[in-house]
């Protein structure tokens, strides 16, 4: 569906602009061919210089931070971090014509009114590829934008991202899928001298360390509360840790993309979870592989929290590996000890989500009012749901 164009100047005849993929198709591989229609609707006849339609896949970050010296950071001195690399910059022309330097009107082809569809094609290499990714301070982008050229006149441009999934991560050839991890640690919490006198000691297992998205963590743990205060609660939080590379210095993000909430413990008491399951959504693979600016880590943590703030919250980390490729079956024991836990990923064709973290707006700073289309975009990721049973 083209965008309905009336509402900014936009031309005064140009009523609607857009960019529509087939089948309204996307996700893509790296291979696949992708084709669409540049729709417009004209009011009027008017001359244009050129119709181009042009598909990109680029890397980009930027913040703003301290000024990096000798590994140190400055923060009184403010400076704008950036990295940028591209992918994929293809370009066609679908009307008028392409070499024109000229913005005289006489050097301009006329286009009728009414609606008009211009056919394109395209081929995402075969190649190594990042997967799409979005955030705040950076993006792993492939989008097409389509452009009005208009002589003595500002251009109109429309724009469409799609996801690019990129290589598959196996997880079958990855130790962690074979390796149940059990941790077994106390830790003293950071507590007022007349509330801690002991420790938390954690019992922690899980079956491994690799997953897909739409499969289940599960956790089976023991906690003991060794000092004189309440434990508020216990939670188990799949974090994200994503690191941004400019080309003088780097960011790392922690986000909380799952949550699961337990139990508080009292003083010299302890708590235990059971089969805790922990949904994996949407997200895309460990390490952002073939992007050189961008890095992506998980890890699952498991707090005892006695208050709010960081510094009231003791934790364990296991990092995590999470890939698109699932593994064909594993089996361990079960964590309490009584049954077998057999847990088996559905191999059936797999299926998509949107991811968890949401939509972004795909302006940048170089798009003017005039730019239109569909302009809030969420990444695809595959996803492979399991099948978790106890024997």
């Amino acid at each position: 569906m083209a965008e309905n164009a009336s509402g900014t100047e936009n031309g005064g005849k140009l009523d609607a602009f857009g960019i529509q993929l087939t089948a309204d198709r996307s996700v893509y591989s790296t291979g696949d061919v992708i084709t669409g229609e540049v729709v417009l609707e004209l009011r009027d006849a008017t001359k244009l210089k050129e119709i181009s339609v042009r598909i990109q896949g680029i890397g980009s970050v930027e913040w703003q931070g301290g000024c990096s010296i000798d590994c140190r950071e400055i923060l009184s001195i403010r400076t704008n971090h950036k990295g940028s690399e591209t992918y994929l910059d293809q370009r066609l022309s679908l009307f008028g014509n392409e070499n024109s330097k000229s913005d005289s009107i006489d050097d301009a082809q006329e286009l009728s009114g009414g609606a008009h569809a211009f056919f394109f094609e395209f081929q995402i290499p075969d190649k190594d590829l990042p997967c799409s990714y979005e955030s705040r301070y950076g993006y792993v982008r492939y989008f097409i934008t389509a452009t009005i050229h208009k002589p003595w006149k500002h251009n109109h441009v429309t724009k469409r991202a799609f996801t690019v999934l990129g290589e598959p991560l196996d997880l079958n050839n990855d130790d962690g899928a074979k390796t149940p991890v059990s941790i077994q640690t106390s830790k003293t919490p950071n507590l007022c001298a007349h509330c801690l006198a002991g420790h938390v000691t954690f019992d922690v297992k899980i079956p491994r360390t690799v997953y897909c998205c739409g499969e289940r963590i599960i956790l089976n743990a023991n906690i003991e509360n060794q000092t004189r205060r309440r434990i508020e609660m216990t939670k188990a939080t799949l974090v994200q840790y994503t690191t941004y590379h400019s080309t003088r210095s780097r960011k790392t993000v922690a986000e909380n993309v799952q949550i699961v909430d337990g139990d508080g413990i009292e003083p010299e008491a302890s708590l235990s979870w059971t089969d805790a399951q922990i949904d994996i959504p949407p997200l895309p693979p460990t390490e952002l592989k073939y992007c050189t600016v961008i890095d992506i880590q998980y890890e699952l943590k498991f707090s005892a929290v006695f208050g709010k703030g960081l510094l009231n919250t003791t934790s364990i980390r296991i990092p995590l590996k999470l890939g698109n490729v699932p593994i064909k079956s594993s089996s361990t024991g079960k964590q309490s000890g009584e049954h077998a836990c057999q847990t088996s990923t559905n191999l059936t064709a797999p299926s998509y989500g949107t991811c968890v973290k949401g939509s972004r707006d795909i302006r940048d700073k170089n798009d003017t009012n005039f730019v239109m289309g569909h302009l809030s975009f969420t990444p695809t990721y595959i996803i492979h749901p399991s099948q978790t049973t106890y024997i």
